[in-house]
């Protein structure tokens, strides 16, 4: 039988037999883990804690709504509670992705206690968790429609939201899902229930586009178009829920500074630079040196972003500096082969050495940009 288990993942081990001083090896490496990844699992587990507390309070909020069996709507409770969370989490998604906002930490003192280095990796989670929340929030908010309110419960959730109505009036499953008509919840007046079924449909794109076997498999264009979508996602949400608004104005006006600055950049050309010699060594590494944009400062450990428009002209990597910053006409990369981009960029420079060998130079540079 396979057995699995944390220590095998830790240390990579292949040996499925219990050996004598399993369990004390066991913690030994389990302290040591947490240890190197402490600053990574304090943050993600005060973030939880905040999601917990606030969901908490928000369900609570809402005790006094009845249902149509004059108990309280737990259907509602639940997706009340889900909706802040998700808020805190769509805020989190812009922050952890907000390129001066990650550089600020990052040179500062809360580079200390922040795992700022790990920014896309908790990106990553967040995306998952919001992902769970709202599939629970969708489910949650179908039923409370299906049983309080297509039942010809409208009056107690019209007098609620203080919306004028008429005796008697009611609405279809299908009115309360893809139409205004209830003239309940969102930005403006009904728009809660049409905006909700298109983000539904837009987290399903932008979350199978996200599938490592997405990203990894050389198609990291559909990754790249899917994942655009951020811009409709966040602007159905706006309109979804009023409080979005108080969420996520500061980070998208924060975030659409950076993305300024950086199309700034690109139309004067900084960080456009070229490769001076890229060299092929053992273990499938390919090691860059690179042309030192003017007025690029960096300290040891740093990394930037890459683009080698010669492999793909979407996909933007990170890589650490393995030079130092005194040398000032260049600097070198040391990037394994992975496969997907990183194996195309090695297999793009075993071809330019096999060329060299035979006399046959290219007539171009590889162009490359930073940031």
């Amino acid at each position: 039988m396979w057995h699995f288990s944390l220590e095998r993942w830790i240390d990579g081990s292949t040996d499925t037999h219990r050996h004598p001083g399993d369990n004390l090896y066991f913690w030994q490496k389990s302290k040591q883990y947490l240890q190197l990844h402490q600053k990574f699992f304090l943050f993600t587990t005060t973030i939880c804690l905040i999601l917990v507390v606030l969901s908490g309070i928000r369900f609570l909020q809402y005790y006094h709504i009845l249902g149509s069996n004059g108990k309280p709507s737990y259907e509602f409770m639940v997706a009340k509670g889900c909706g802040i969370a998700i808020n805190g989490l769509a805020m989190l998604l812009i922050m952890l992705m907000t390129r001066p906002l990650v550089t600020q930490v990052r040179i500062s003192w809360w580079h200390s206690i922040l795992p700022v280095d790990q920014h896309v990796q908790l990106h990553k989670y967040a995306g998952g968790l919001l992902f769970i929340l709202a599939s629970v929030h969708t489910l949650v908010h179908l039923l409370n429609i299906q049983k309080n309110l297509a039942g010809g419960q409208y009056h107690r959730w019209a007098i609620y939201n203080n919306v004028t109505y008429e005796k008697n009036m009611t609405f279809s499953f299908g009115q309360w899902l893809l139409s205004t008509q209830p003239g309940m919840g969102g930005l403006f007046p009904g728009l809660a229930n049409p905006t909700g079924v298109v983000l539904v449909l837009t987290c399903l794109v932008m979350g199978v586009g996200a599938h490592p076997k997405i990203r990894q498999s050389g198609h990291f264009e559909l990754f790249y178009w899917s994942h655009i979508l951020y811009i409709l996602f966040f602007a159905l949400l706006i309109l979804h829920c009023r409080q979005a608004v108080y969420w996520l104005s500061g980070p998208l006006l924060l975030f659409l500074a950076g993305k300024i600055k950086m199309a700034k950049g690109w139309l004067d050309g900084r960080g456009k630079t070229y490769v001076i010699c890229g060299t092929l060594l053992p273990s499938q590494v390919t090691q860059l040196s690179i042309k030192r944009p003017d007025k690029m400062h960096f300290r040891p450990g740093d990394w930037l972003f890459i683009n080698v428009p010669t492999i793909s002209a979407y996909e933007w990597h990170p890589f650490t500096i393995s030079s130092a910053p005194e040398q000032k006409d260049f600097l070198t990369l040391h990037i394994r082969s992975l496969g997907g981009w990183t194996g195309k960029l090695h297999a793009y420079f075993r071809e330019e050495s096999r060329l060299l060998r035979i006399g046959n130079v290219r007539s171009f540079m590889t162009i490359l940009y930073t940031k």
